[in-house]
C-alpha cells in the first residue's frame, strides 16, 4: 500500500532573504512562480510583460491595492486575483504588509480548464 511521507526533510526549506519594498522569488517552475513582497511604503507593480492573471495573498498586515478606476482593502488571509487586463497596480501597506504573489503560465491554465471540462462530460 502506498502512503504519504510526512517527514520534514531539510532540503525542502526555501532559503531566501527578504527585500524591504521589493520582490523575492521563492519558487520558479515552468507552470507557475511564487514571490514574496514585503513593504512598508507604497509600491507600483507593472504587469505589462505578463500573459496571465496574478494571485496576491496577504499573509501579514493590511494593504490597499489600487488601480485607475478604484481600490480594494486587503486583510491577512485574503486572496486577490488581479485580472490580465489590469497592467499597473499600486500597493499601499497599512502600515506594513507581506504578500505572496503568484502567476501561472497561460498554457498551463488552459490545460487545467480543458481537463476540468473534460471530467464533467
Amino acid at each position: 500500500m502506498d502512503a504519504l511521507d510526512f517527514t520534514l526533510y531539510p532540503e525542502y526549506k526555501i532559503n531566501y532573504h527578504e527585500k524591504e519594498n521589493g520582490t523575492v522569488g521563492l519558487v520558479k517552475d515552468k507552470h507557475f512562480n511564487v514571490n514574496l513582497i514585503r513593504m512598508d511604503k507604497s509600491i507600483r507593480k507593472d504587469y505589462h510583460e505578463l500573459d496571465s492573471f496574478v494571485i496576491l495573498l496577504c499573509i501579514e498586515g493590511h494593504l490597499q491595492i489600487g488601480w485607475d478606476e478604484g481600490h480594494i482593502d486587503v486583510a491577512p488571509g485574503e486572496c486577490i486575483l488581479v485580472p490580465n487586463d489590469l497592467k499597473i497596480i499600486f500597493m499601499t501597506p497599512r502600515p506594513l504588509a507581506r504578500i505572496l504573489g503568484s502567476l501561472c503560465c497561460r498554457y498551463y491554465i488552459r490545460i487545467c480548464y480543458f481537463c476540468a471540462a473534460f471530467k464533467k462530460i
